[in-house]
C-alpha cells in the first residue's frame, strides 16, 4: 500500500469504507455453529471421528492438516475471492493457465483466438500453449520483457503502470 492510498484511507469517513460482508460480519457465529456442529457429531455420530482417527501419521491428524491448509493456504498467496466472483459475473474470454490444468488447455484448444499474458521470463505460459493444444497464440505479450516488471513476491509497479499496460492489451487485443 502506498503513502497515498494509506491518506486517502485515513479520510474516509466510516461509512464510505467498505463494509464487511455477511459472512465476515458473523464470523464469530460461524465459528461457534462449527464447534457445537463437531461436538454434536462427535456425540451423536461416534463413528465419524473414530474413522478420522485412523488418518493420522506422527500423531498428526491427516484430515485436520489438510484443511487448516487449505484454510490458510488462500491467505499466503493473497488471494481476492471477491475479485474472482466479480470475474466469473462479466467474463470476458479469460482462461486460466495453471501447470498444463487439462480443463484449462481443453478451453484454450477450442479458443478462436489465444492472447496470452506471460509473466516468465523463459515464457512459460506460451510454452505450455504451444505443447499441449498445437496452437500458437495469436497475442504474446511478455510482461517482464515489454513493461520491465520483475518476477519477484512484491509487485514493482505503480498503479499509473498497471493503467498503460492494461491500455496498452487492450488496444492489441481489439486489433485481433
Amino acid at each position: 500500500m502506498t503513502e497515498n492510498d494509506k491518506i486517502s484511507i485515513k479520510n474516509k469517513k466510516p461509512a464510505e469504507l467498505k463494509s464487511l460482508s455477511f459472512f465476515d460480519r458473523y464470523l464469530s457465529a460461524w465459528v461457534i455453529l462449527c464447534i457445537i456442529a463437531g461436538v454434536a457429531i462427535g456425540k451423536f455420530v461416534p463413528l465419524f471421528p473414530a474413522t478420522l482417527s485412523r488418518f493420522e501419521y506422527a500423531h498428526v491428524s491427516i484430515p485436520v492438516a489438510v484443511l487448516i491448509w487449505l484454510m490458510i493456504y488462500p491467505m499466503m498467496l493473497k488471494i481476492d475471492f471477491a475479485s474472482i466472483v466479480n470475474a466469473t459475473k462479466k467474463p470476458k474470454g479469460l482462461a486460466a493457465l495453471t501447470l498444463g490444468h487439462k480443463n484449462s488447455l481443453d478451453k484454450i484448444a477450442n479458443a478462436k483466438k489465444i492472447v496470452v499474458i506471460d509473466g516468465c521470463p523463459v515464457k512459460c505460459a506460451s510454452q505450455i500453449v504451444s505443447k499441449f493444444t498445437d496452437k500458437k497464440p495469436d497475442l504474446d505479450i511478455q510482461i517482464m520483457e515489454k513493461y520491465g516488471i520483475e518476477k519477484i513476491p512484491e509487485p514493482t509497479f505503480k498503479k499509473e503502470d498497471v493503467g498503460r499496460i492494461v491500455r496498452d492489451i487492450e488496444e492489441k487485443t481489439k486489433a485481433l
